[in-house]
């Protein structure tokens, strides 16, 4: 009967230790699970984060397109008619002058348009290469009307050898535009400087 019974607690021990082990295999698996679902809510999150920026981008795109095509029917007319005046010979110098400035300012605000239109094309995510001076030139002429009558200083720096980065034109010039809006805000309307550099790695 002894040795029944010293089976018997031999038995429950290993038992015992086969469920300790089994408990300590369910904890690592849950662990792991959890650890699971958080990478995987973390990538949905962020999934969700780039398909709410492409819709932000997207509806912004479609109202800079509406406003560069109201810009574009007046400004159009405009600026044919100033050419008209500037081929005729019977106004006088002073007209002639007026007419020469209008054409200049129109034509830098049908770049403008034409840089609008640009930016409002659909945001494709192909990736190619693409010259960020170029696209900072862009915000440039975006941001400078801008700062007419602030008190803020831009300054610009541009590395002409900027070699050319692997990405998408639009959305480059969607996030550079931010950035350089949010420094006028930052700095308005105290004044102040707003630099902007580019430059290759050291």
């Amino acid at each position: 009967r002894g040795l029944e019974r010293r089976k018997f607690v031999l038995e429950n021990q290993a038992l015992l230790a086969h469920l300790q082990e089994q408990n300590r295999a369910l904890e690592q698996f849950n662990l792991s699970l959890e650890k699971q679902v958080e990478a995987r809510t973390a990538e949905l999150r962020q999934a969700q984060a780039q398909l709410m920026q492409a819709a932000r981008m997207a509806t912004v795109g479609k109202f800079a397109e509406g406003i560069a095509h109201e810009i574009n029917k007046p400004l159009t007319l405009l600026l044919g008619n100033a050419k008209l005046v500037l081929q005729r010979s019977e106004f006088d110098q002073t007209i002639r002058l007026y007419m020469t400035e209008v054409v200049k300012s129109a034509e830098r605000i049908a770049h403008i348009v034409r840089t609008f239109l640009d930016f409002a094309e659909p945001a494709r995510l192909l990736h190619q290469p693409t010259d960020v001076n170029l696209v900072v030139e862009k915000v440039i002429e975006l941001v400078t009307p801008k700062l007419a009558g602030t008190q803020i200083q831009l300054i610009t720096t541009l590395d002409p050898r900027l070699p050319q980065v692997l990405g998408n034109s639009n959305q480059l010039q969607y996030a550079f535009l931010n950035i350089a809006l949010n420094g006028i805000e930052a700095q308005s309307p105290k004044g102040g400087q707003l630099s902007i550099v580019t430059r290759t790695g050291r």
